[in-house]
Formats: structure tokens, sequence, C-alpha cells
């Protein structure tokens, strides 16, 4: 009984810098958060869905036309030391205000050569991370997207457009330019030939990417933050 009282007393006396000290050794062991704001990251597969508003026509009265794309990037490694890019979510919009026009010429480029649109919106990438993240999403700010049909027949885009004013950011991935070098380039599911065909005839409402680059020195990879 003695014993027993003498280290109950001992507990009691503890100093609580002693207690406090101790639990803080516990949370250290936890992995930290990752700043990344300055690193880059590759992903090799891009699924998306693109949307207009309004529908794309032939006879693109003018106005202002508004492509919201949800995506999402999978197959991604970064140059972030001891991190580990599982995939990312993007989301946002362009928007290209522009006078009367074949917006499906437009869109696609002219007798397949490229078309450089201009256009202004924003594109948050919310990353799936191991560690997690301390430097947040990587935010994109777009000024132009190129669109071409590829060799293979399908409609080509590049967000933002090759030798066009290019794209910054801010957050993850940012790179040591800004955001300068952050590019997407994807292919559509469907053919040039059939997408102009709906374009031409109902209006085209969306069109849907699936495009994974093979190769790890393909350049450029489906989307590269940096």
């Amino acid at each position: 009984m003695v014993h027993k009282l003498l280290l109950i007393a001992a507990v009691t006396a503890m100093p609580l810098g002693v207690i406090a000290a101790t639990g803080d050794s516990v949370s250290a062991a936890t992995p930290g958060k990752v700043n990344a704001t300055n690193d880059t990251v590759i992903c090799q597969r891009v699924t998306a869905s693109v949307t207009f508003s309004p529908t794309v026509t032939s006879r693109q009265p003018a106005g202002t036309t508004i492509a919201t794309i949800e995506a999402k990037l999978t197959g991604c490694t970064s140059n972030a030391v001891g991190l580990t890019v599982t995939s990312g979510t993007v989301s946002g919009s362009v928007s290209d205000t522009h006078g009367v026009e074949d917006g499906c010429t437009s869109l696609a480029g002219p007798l397949g050569d490229p078309s450089l649109i201009p256009v202004i919106g924003t594109l948050i990438t919310k990353w799936k991370t191991s560690p997690m993240l301390s430097s947040g999403n990587s935010v994109t700010t777009i000024q132009d997207v190129e669109g071409s049909v590829a060799g293979d027949g399908l409609v080509k885009f590049d967000i933002p457009g090759t030798g066009g004013t290019g794209s910054s950011g801010t957050g993850s991935f940012s790179g040591t330019d800004g955001g300068a070098s952050t590019v997407f380039s994807v292919l559509t599911q469907s053919s040039a030939t059939s997408i102009l065909s709906a374009c031409n005839s109902t209006g085209l409402t969306s069109v849907t990417i699936d495009h994974a680059r093979k190769g790890p020195n393909t350049n450029p990879l489906a989307a590269f933050f940096g």
C-alpha cells in the first residue's frame, strides 16, 4: 500500500512541462506536410469533359462562349523530394469573347491548321498526395487555347496554346517561373470529322477527353505543372 501511494504521489508531482514535452514527442513523429510551390509534376493521363455555353455552331453570333472544364489527372510524378502524387482533380472555365464566326472551324482550326483562341480563365487543381501539401491547390491562369487536328484525325487541344501568351500559376507546382510552363496537351475521344459534323448540324454542347501519353520521354506529356 505504501509503495502504491508513493507512486501516485510521484505522478501527481510531475511538472506539467514534462507531460507537455512527452505529448510533443508523439506528434513530432507524424510526417509533416510538403511545400511544393517551386516543384513540378507531370501526369501521363487526362480524362475530362468540356461543356460549351452557348452551344458552338458554324453560325456563331457575336458574344461570349464559356467552356467549363472538369478533369482528372492520373499517372503523376513530381520532383518534390519524398512526395507521392496519386491524382489531381481539375475544375474551372475559360471564356472566349468573339464576333460573328464559324465556331466549329475556330474550335478545331480551319482546314486542320492550328487555331489560337484568346480566352480568359482559371483552372484549379486539387491534388491527392502523400504526405499532404502545405502549398495548397494549383491555381493556373489561362490566356489562350489552341485547337488543331492531329495526325490520327482526333482534335488536339493545347492549353495554353503553343506560341500564345502562356499561363501563370500560384500554389503547388508553380515551378521556378511562376507556372509559366504549365500546359495541358490532350486529344478528344471523337474524330475531328465527327465533331465538326455534329457542330455543323445540331451544334456542339460538349467534348470528351481521355488521353494518355505513352513513354517517359514523350514531351509534352498530357499535363505538366511548373
